[in-house]
Order: structure tokens, then sequence, then C-alpha cells
């Protein structure tokens, strides 16, 4: 169901009433509100919309924006309304009754109809945005801006860049994004910019001067033969702890059960205890291995990578690779690049 648009202004204004920075003279602007209040009653447009103009002229609050986008949007100045009322719409309160927000995006709608919607994109930021040489704000806008159809430019300025101009041709109900990208203007050797061209090409890779890469090879590999190494310890001393528990027990269950007590698969409680530990010491034995054998593997192609590493400027596809592995069954090395 449509909304009466005199409902939807006077619920406005009533609403605007208690918002802080009204006008000092509140019984003349209600006067004038309510005199375009039965402009409106009496389709008197052109009357409601030089009352709504006066007073946003004197104050702009939301309840005018929208009063006066609804007499444009009746007068069939579709742009102006949609400006008007979609100001309105972003300075509305939060307090604000569900149904007089929808009332105004009923009316913005049907504005829309009748105007392109465009969303404008600036880099950088700061720079002038005009609308057929019409200032509208600077970058970021934060809002979009709307134009009646027929030809339009967009424009782009800021101090030390060069400008950028965007012309296209807007209709009715259509939307369109606007991305203008500033050169610097100390930068610029070629032709004048072109919105929406850019070049996907990526730039050439600077060679990396290799003095600078050879103390991250040399610390990396230091950290990983570190690693390795205590790594090595830590299950060296969990073997030598699971083989001490494991004596403690054959000698505990030699003392129960007499010599070679669990040689014959017994289901003693001891033996049971006796048979984890010593998988616990053959486990932490292997893991020392394969980490000692890692830590061999990573200080010697550390010191291979540092004395091999080229010492003039070289590309990073040039550079060498060092990827120490271990693995359950052993330790690995992976090499390669440039010697």
């Amino acid at each position: 169901m449509r909304r009466s648009p005199v409902i939807v202004a006077m619920v406005l204004f009533l609403s605007s009433l208690a918002l802080p920075g009204a006008a000092q003279d509140l019984d003349a602007r209600r006067t004038a509100y309510d005199a375009g209040l039965k402009a409106m009653v009496e389709k008197n447009w052109p009357q409601a919309h030089r009352i709504f103009s006066e007073l946003w002229a004197e104050q702009q609050t939301y309840d005018v924006a929208v009063s006066l986008g609804q007499a444009e949007l009746h007068l069939e100045r579709h742009r102006e309304a949609a400006e008007h009322v979609d100001w309105g719409l972003r300075h509305l309160p939060p307090r604000e009754k569900p149904g007089v927000v929808q009332g105004a995006r009923d009316i913005l709608d049907r504005a829309k109809q009748h105007v392109t919607v465009v969303r404008v994109t600036v880099e950088p930021e700061g720079a002038e945005i005009t609308v057929d040489g019409k200032t509208v704000g600077s970058a970021p806008l934060g809002f979009d801006l709307y134009v009646e159809p027929g030809s339009h430019s967009i424009s782009a300025r800021a101090a030390g860049f060069e400008p950028a101009d965007e012309t296209f041709e807007a209709r009715p109900g259509d939307g369109r994004v606007v991305t203008l990208r500033l050169r610097p203007a100390s930068a610029s050797t070629g032709p004048e910019y072109t919105p929406h061209a850019t070049d996907m090409t990526p730039p050439p890779r600077e060679p990396r001067p290799a003095s600078s890469a050879r103390p991250v090879v040399l610390w990396t590999g230091v950290a990983v033969t570190t690693i390795a190494v205590t790594a090595g310890i830590v299950f060296a001393i969990n073997r030598s702890s699971a083989n001490a528990d494991a004596e403690d027990l054959r000698r505990r269950a030699e003392a129960e059960l007499g010599q070679n007590p669990c040689a014959n698969a017994s289901t003693a409680p001891v033996c049971r205890e006796l048979e984890e530990k010593l998988d616990d010491r053959n486990d932490a034995a292997r893991l020392a291995n394969i980490s000692f054998g890692a830590g061999i593997v990573a200080g010697v192609a550390t010191a291979v990578t540092w004395l091999a590493w080229p010492s003039k400027t070289t590309d990073s596809s040039a550079a060498l690779r060092l990827f120490p592995v271990a693995q359950k069954d052993g330790s690995r090395l992976m090499l390669y690049g440039t010697f």
C-alpha cells in the first residue's frame, strides 16, 4: 500500500522538532512547514516546492529534504528529488519509525526510475570530483550521484596529478560505476589517461642482492640444525629413561616369576609393562636417530649453501634453495639453484 506523501511529511516534521540544532524561531518554521503540507494536500506542488526550498535554504534537515523531494517528484524534477530524498535517508536518526523510513525509500525508488544512479570511485583520496563541470565533493564521496538521461562527463582533479575524465550516456533506471585513477603529473610520459584501462602486465622484478639473502639462509639453516639436534637430545634422554625403567621391570619380573619370566609371552602385568617400556625405548631411539641425522644434514647443507652462494647480484630464480626433510625412515636434503 502506497503511503500518503502528506502523512510521511507530517511524521517527518514532528520527529525533527526534537532534534538538536532546530531553528531558533521554531514557531515560524512550523508555520511554514504546515503551509507546505497544506499545499501538498491541495496538490499545489509548485507552492509546496517553493516553501520547502526556502526551509531547505534556511536549515538542512532530513524532514525538509524528504518533503522537498516529494514535491520535486510530482514536478518531474527527478534528479533533484532523488538527491534530496537520498540525503534525507542518509541523515535519518536511528530512532525514526520504520514506516517513515519505508515511505522515504518508496519516493526514492520512484525517482530512480527516471535517472541513472552513478557510483564514483577515485584514487587518490581528496581529489575533487565534478559532474558536467559542477563540483559535487571530494573522494571518497560516500554517496551515489544521480544524473538525468543524456550525455554526462565526470572528472577528478588533484594537485600534483594528471586529471582523469569519463564521458558516458545515461539512461532512465540505469546504474553505472565510474572508476578514475589519477597519475602523478611527474610520472606521466605516455598518452592521456583513459578510465578503466588497466595494465595487467606486472612490472619487472628488481634483482635482489645476494648479500641481503645470505644471512637469512645462514640463520635459517642454523635454526633448523639447532631444532633438529635439540630434538635428538630430548629423544635420547627419553630413550635412556625408558631403558632404565625397562631394566627395573625386568629385575622385578625375574624376582616375581623366575628366570626369563616374559620369554613365552606371559600375560603377567609386569610383563605387559615391560613390553610397553621396551616399545617406548625403541621409538625414542628411532626418533633420536632421525633428529640427529636431520641436524647433520641441515648443518652440512647450511655450510654448503653459505659457501656456494653467489657473491654478485642475482635474480631470485637463480638463488640457491635448501629444503632439509626429516622422515620416519631417515632424513633427506633437497637443494637446487645455480652455483
